[in-house]
């Protein structure tokens, strides 16, 4: 039974992760409930705009495909994915972090919010 658990404990401790990180920066931050037609995605992160964040611990991941389903289901363009990719240790079973989590985000989104903060929020 827990190895049917296993990928969604490790979900909600990315979920977790990035809530208390983003309160850590003095933003609020909130885990989403998850299912049904109203599901937007697994964290709300709230500054001037709403930011919905799609957290995945892979092994593999197609990033654009996964942004792009993150943003579909989100409905907005203040979508972000978080990535934890996870890798095998040899000769044991669980999984463990490979690299650093990543943030992913369209390139015109990115480009206007450097623009919004060179140019200051008006």
């Amino acid at each position: 039974m827990s190895m049917k658990t296993r990928p969604k404990d490790l979900g909600t401790r990315l979920e977790s992760f990035v809530v208390r990180t983003a309160q850590a920066h003095g933003l609020i931050a909130e885990r989403l409930a998850e299912g049904g037609a109203g599901d937007l995605g697994d964290v709300r992160i709230l500054t001037d705009d709403e930011w919905i964040v799609e957290a995945k611990n892979r092994m593999n991941l197609n990033v654009p495909l996964a942004l792009e389903k993150a943003i579909a289901k989100a409905g907005t363009q203040n979508t972000v994915l978080v990535y934890r990719k996870m890798t095998r240790k040899k000769n044991n079973t669980n999984r463990t972090q490979d690299g650093p989590v990543i943030v992913a985000l369209t390139l015109p989104r990115f480009l206007e919010l450097l623009a919004d903060s060179v140019g200051g929020n008006e």
